[in-house]
C-alpha cells in the first residue's frame, strides 16, 4: 500500500532535495558554452570552439575529456568527446567532431549556429599517467580517436628531456584527407623523435606522405612496430571494435603480458559501466516524512541512480543498467527489506 500510494501520488506534494550520487562519471556538473567558431577540416570532420570564459576546461590532462549534453525532441542526448585546446589558447574549448549523418549530437552539432549555446561538463577522468614510468610507449589511434593521443604527446613534451621515452605511433584512416592533426603529428615527430606510422585504406592520387596501404591494422603491424611488454605501456583509442580486435591481437602477441600492459580508451569505458557502478550517500530514515510525498527521498535515490547509468550510457538507458543497480543494493547497500523491495521495483520500472 506504501508503494502504491507513493508512486500515485507523485504529482502532488513538495519535491524534495535530489540525493546526488559519487562516482567518476556520476553527478556531471554542466555548464552552458556559446559556440564561437566553426571550421571545415575535411569532408565529414570540423572543428567547434566554444567560449570557455571561466577557463574551467583548459589544459585538459591526458586521459580526460568532457560531455556533451542536448534535448532533442523531448529525449536527452549526451556524447563524450576529447578537447584538442592547446595549453596556450585561452578562454575557449577546442573540438574536433566527425559528423555523420544518422548522428543525433552530430547532426544537431552540425546545424548549431554561431552564437548558440550547449551544456558541457566539467572534465572527467579516465586514466592518470603516471610520468617517467614507463621506457617505451606504443599508441593507436583510428580516426577522431587521435585526440586523445595527442593529449598524451603534448604531456610528454612537457617531461625532463633525458627521460622523454621512445614512442611508437600507428594512426589508422580511410584516406589521406581523414587523416586528423597531422602538421602536429609532423612536430612531434621532430620534437620527440617518435616512430610515426600513417596506415589508409585508399591512397589519394598525388599525395607525398608516407603510407602504408591497408583496410585493417593488422597483427604484422603490431608486431613491427608496437613495443614488447617489459617496461612499455599500449594505449588504444578508436571504435570499440578497433580496440577490441588489436587488444586481441595484442594479447595473441604477448600471452604472458601483465593487464596493465595495454589500455584502450573506448573499451575500458564500456566495461566500467557495469564494474564501476558506484553507490553515493544514502538519504537517511528522518529524511523520508512517511507522507506519501510525490518525490520521497527514496523515489528520487533511484532516480538519481538511474540518471548515472543514462550518463555513462551515453543518454540511453538499458535494462542490465537497472539490473547492475539491483546487484549493488543487494550486495552493498545496508536498507529495511521492505524498502530494499521497493527500490527495487522502482529500478525495474525505470529500467524497462
Amino acid at each position: 500500500m506504501l508503494l502504491r500510494s507513493i508512486a500515485n501520488s507523485r504529482k502532488y506534494g513538495k519535491r524534495h532535495k535530489r540525493t546526488t550520487l559519487l562516482g567518476r562519471h556520476n553527478g556531471l556538473k554542466y555548464e552552458q558554452h556559446q559556440l564561437l567558431q566553426k571550421l571545415k577540416v575535411n569532408h565529414d570532420t570540423y572543428q567547434f570552439t566554444f567560449e570557455n570564459s571561466k577557463q574551467a576546461l583548459n589544459n585538459l590532462p591526458f586521459g580526460s575529456h568532457v560531455a556533451m549534453r542536448v534535448n532533442i525532441k523531448g529525449k536527452e542526448i549526451i556524447r563524450h568527446i576529447t578537447p584538442i585546446t592547446p595549453k596556450d589558447r585561452i578562454g575557449v574549448i577546442d573540438t574536433l567532431i566527425k559528423i555523420y549523418d544518422e548522428g543525433l549530437m552530430t547532426s544537431y552539432l552540425d546545424n548549431m549556429k554561431i552564437g548558440d549555446s550547449i551544456d558541457i561538463s566539467k572534465p572527467i577522468s579516465m586514466f592518470t599517467f603516471p610520468e617517467y614510468k614507463y621506457k617505451h610507449i606504443g599508441l593507436i589511434a583510428g580516426g577522431t580517436g587521435i585526440t586523445q593521443i595527442i593529449g598524451l604527446l603534448r604531456q610528454i613534451e612537457e617531461f625532463e628531456p633525458k627521460k622523454i621515452p621512445s614512442v611508437s605511433l600507428i594512426y589508422a584512416n580511410k584516406t589521406v584527407e581523414d587523416i586528423l592533426l597531422l602538421d602536429e603529428i609532423k612536430c612531434y615527430v621532430n620534437e620527440l623523435n617518435i616512430d610515426v606510422h600513417l596506415i589508409v585504406e585508399n591512397e589519394s592520387n598525388g599525395n607525398d606522405q608516407d603510407l602504408t596501404i591497408s583496410k585493417y591494422i593488422e597483427k604484422h603491424h603490431l608486431k613491427r612496430w608496437m613495443p614488447p611488454p617489459g617496461g612499455s605501456k599500449i594505449f588504444i583509442c578508436g571504435p570499440v571494435a578497433m580496440e577490441k580486435k588489436l587488444s586481441k591481437y595484442m594479447k595473441d602477441l604477448y600471452p604472458t603480458a601483465t593487464e596493465d600492459y595495454i589500455y584502450a580508451f573506448t573499451a575500458n569505458a564500456q566495461s566500467r559501466k557495469s564494474k564501476a557502478f558506484t553507490i553515493g550517500e544514502l538519504p537517511k530514515e528522518e529524511d523520508c516524512c512517511n507522507q506519501h510525498c510525490p518525490n520521497c527521498v527514496w523515489i528520487t535515490y533511484v532516480e538519481s541512480l538511474m540518471e548515472y547509468a543514462k550518463e555513462t550510457n551515453g543518454g540511453v538507458l538499458k535494462k542490465s543498467d537497472a539490473d547492475d543497480a539491483i546487484k549493488i543494493l543487494n550486495e552493498k547497500v545496508s536498507l529495511d527489506p521492505s524498502i530494499k523491495s521497493f527500490l527495487e521495483l522502482e529500478l525495474k520500472l525505470l529500467g524497462k
